[in-house]
């Protein structure tokens, strides 16, 4: 009697070797990135849904304890007053006031007023336009036009990265 050899996918594994199974994995590829967008969508909803639920129910009682809390005798000090029960404490706490700055005309305020001490100058190097004018060396040392060593600065080489694009996210940029 013969044996009968039945061929696994461990046996013999799946190799892209034409146009038409690439076409078959990047399809496969599309399927998967739309299924993982689908199910994220879906969560997203579902937690947003649960999150607005908790809040207005945070709100809820809350405003219930804010309500009872003036009822009650509590302690007070200079920043808050404060009540406890077995398993919170409940705080009412002073606020700083909020503050709407318009930085330049506060700025044209303390010129005025000579207060240059209270004013911040922030120094950084145009690296968008810097870079343009570096040279990259085989070391990683970058130099400027002029052939000088630009301090402050190193690059280091990175691998290729190998992506599968998508026309439809193509489309979408």
């Amino acid at each position: 009697m013969e044996a009968i050899r039945i061929t696994t996918a461990q046996d013999t594994p799946f190799t892209v070797d034409n146009d038409q199974k690439a076409e078959w994995a990047a399809r496969k590829i599309r399927e998967a990135r739309q299924d993982t967008q689908k199910w994220t969508e879906y969560y997203e909803r579902q937690l947003s849904a649960i999150r607005r639920t908790n809040e207005d129910t945070e709100a809820y009682f809350a405003a219930l304890l804010a309500d009872y809390f003036g009822t009650v005798p509590h302690k007070a000090t200079k920043t808050q007053e404060s009540y406890s029960l077995p398993s919170c404490k409940l705080v009412l706490k002073a606020q700083q006031p909020e503050f709407n700055r318009d930085e330049a005309v506060l700025c044209d305020y303390l010129d005025k007023k000579g207060r240059d001490d209270l004013v911040k100058i922030t120094r950084r190097a145009d690296w968008a336009a810097l870079k343009k004018m570096l040279k990259v060396m085989e070391d990683g040392t970058c130099v400027d036009a002029d052939g000088e060593i630009v301090e402050g600065v190193q690059a280091f080489s990175r691998q290729p990265e190998f992506k599968v694009e998508m026309k439809e996210d193509n489309e979408n940029e």
